[in-house]
């Protein structure tokens, strides 16, 4: 029997451990549990860590966003995967696509930060 109170519909506070998993999918076969309440509450823990607005690409994964993300490259976010992540597979790959990314992020900023200067008044 799982004893941890999970909640789909609230913000999980745990990872459950594959016993957990296996002893909610025995509930889910007797019927205990609704068929899809694995799925809800990993789709909750996903929400937990990448926010509850997270977008979704065309498989239904949640996306990273903010600072540091693919989106939002920053120059730390490489210097920290490149002292880290030398063991990764694709290492240098994932360097220059990040570095790619940082270029047109860097962009961005600038011309977002001059929209917003040209908005202001100065004294």
């Amino acid at each position: 029997m799982v004893t941890t109170p999970i909640d789909p519909r609230s913000v999980p506070t745990i990872n459950l451990s594959e016993t957990e998993l296996a002893e909610m999918q025995a509930e889910i076969d007797a019927g205990l549990l609704p068929p899809d309440f694995i799925e809800r509450h990993l789709d909750a823990v996903d929400a937990n860590v990448f926010g509850i607005d997270a977008p979704k690409d065309k498989n239904g994964n949640r996306q990273e966003q903010g600072r540091g993300s693919s989106g939002n490259q920053t120059k730390q976010s490489i210097d920290a995967y490149k002292k880290w992540g030398r063991d990764e597979p694709d290492f240098e790959r994932t360097v220059a696509r990040m570095e790619k990314e940082l270029v047109a992020s860097d962009a961005r900023r600038k011309v977002e930060r001059d929209a917003a200067r040209k908005g202001r008044r100065v004294l």
